[in-house]
C-alpha cells in the first residue's frame, strides 16, 4: 500500500494541488483570500476535526457560550482558508501588506553581529513569519515540518525558498543543521506552539502541554537572545507582525542548571504566546490536540 501511495497517489495529489495553486495565482489577492475564507468557514465547521477545536476552546475559555464558540470556530476556519489561498500570493503580501512593529528592538543586536532565535506560533497567516524575518534581518533560517507528500514538500519548499534565507526541516539531521547555522552566526525562526510527544511538559494557557524545548536548548547552548514574534490578521488582507523585547539568555554551565533554565525559558515563552492567543483566539490554529486527551 505504501508503494502504491508513493508511486501513484502522491503524484496525483501533487498534480491536483498544482492546478488549484495556478488557478488561485491568477485571481487578484483580495479575491483569492476572500474565496479561501468563504470556503473555510462554510466547509470547515462540518469536518470531524472541528470538534477538537470546540473542546480546546471550551477548556481554555470556559466562560464562552456555545454560540460564541461557534462564531470563533467559523473565524478560525476563515483564517485557515485565507492563509492557504494567500500562499500563492505570498511575495505580494510580504512586499506590500505587512506592518512591522518592534523592529527597532531587534536591529541593534543584528547590527552588532549578534544572531537571534525568533519564536512564534501558527498565528494569523503564519507563512509570512519566515519571509519577513529574512527580509528585515538577513540570514535567518526557518525550521519547518516537512510534508508527508515529498513532491508537495519540494514544491512548497521551492516557493518558500524564494523568500526565506534557508529552510531547514525538523528532525535529527535538521537539528544538526540548525546547530551548525547558529554556530556560524546565522539566526533561526521556530514555530513552537504545536504538540511534541517527546518534548517537555510546560504550562500553556492554564494546562500542561508537551512542548518542544528546542528554543531553550539552542539559546542556552550558544547564549543567544530569544524574540517572541506574533502575527495578527488585519482587514483588507493586511497583517501586523510584532517583535517583542529580546529575552537575554546566558549559556548554561552545567546540566542541572540547564534543565532548570530550560523549564523557566519555555514557561515564559508559552506564557507570552498563550496570553496573546487568549487576547486574539480567532487568530490561532486550534485544530490540533495541543493538550493530553481528557484534560
Amino acid at each position: 500500500m505504501k508503494i502504491i501511495k508513493k508511486i501513484m497517489l502522491n503524484p496525483l495529489v501533487a498534480l491536483v494541488v498544482m492546478v488549484v495553486v495556478v488557478a488561485i495565482r491568477i485571481l487578484p489577492l483580495r479575491l483569492a483570500s476572500g474565496l479561501g475564507g468563504w470556503i473555510g468557514r462554510s466547509l470547515g465547521p462540518r469536518f470531524p476535526v472541528t470538534e477538537l477545536a470546540r473542546q480546546n476552546l471550551r477548556s481554555v475559555l470556559p466562560n464562552l457560550s456555545d454560540q460564541q464558540i461557534e462564531v470563533l470556530v467559523r473565524q478560525i476556519w476563515d483564517n485557515l482558508g485565507r492563509t492557504a489561498f494567500e500562499l500563492p500570493h505570498l511575495h505580494q503580501v510580504i512586499s506590500k501588506r505587512v506592518t512591522v512593529i518592534g523592529k527597532e528592538l531587534v536591529m541593534p543586536l543584528i547590527e552588532q553581529g549578534q544572531n537571534v532565535i525568533f519564536v512564534g506560533g501558527h498565528l494569523g497567516n503564519w507563512e509570512i513569519h519566515g519571509p519577513t524575518l529574512s527580509l528585515h534581518f538577513g540570514r535567518v533560517n526557518l525550521a519547518y515540518r516537512a510534508l508527508n507528500n515529498p513532491i508537495l514538500d519540494g514544491l512548497l519548499g521551492w516557493h518558500r525558498n524564494r523568500l526565506v534565507w534557508r529552510m531547514i526541516p525538523k528532525g535529527a539531521s535538521g537539528m544538526r543543521k540548525m546547530i551548525t547555522s547558529l554556530a556560524e552566526g546565522e539566526s533561526l525562526g521556530i514555530l513552537f506552539d504545536q504538540k511534541l510527544n517527546n518534548g517537555i511538559a510546560v504550562p500553556f494557557m492554564g494546562r500542561m502541554a508537551m512542548t518542544t524545548p528546542a528554543p531553550a536548548l539552542f539559546a542556552l547552548r550558544f547564549g543567544l537572545p530569544l524574540v517572541v514574534t506574533t502575527v495578527k490578521r488585519l482587514p483588507g488582507v493586511r497583517f501586523e507582525i510584532e517583535f517583542r523585547t529580546p529575552i537575554a539568555v546566558k549559556a548554561s554551565k552545567d546540566k542541572t542548571t540547564a534543565d532548570q533554565q530550560q523549564m523557566e525559558i519555555m514557561t515564559r515563552l508559552n506564557n507570552d504566546l498563550g496570553q496573546w492567543i487568549m487576547d486574539n483566539p480567532q487568530h490561532w490554529l486550534w485544530l490540533h490536540r495541543r493538550w493530553p486527551k481528557g484534560e
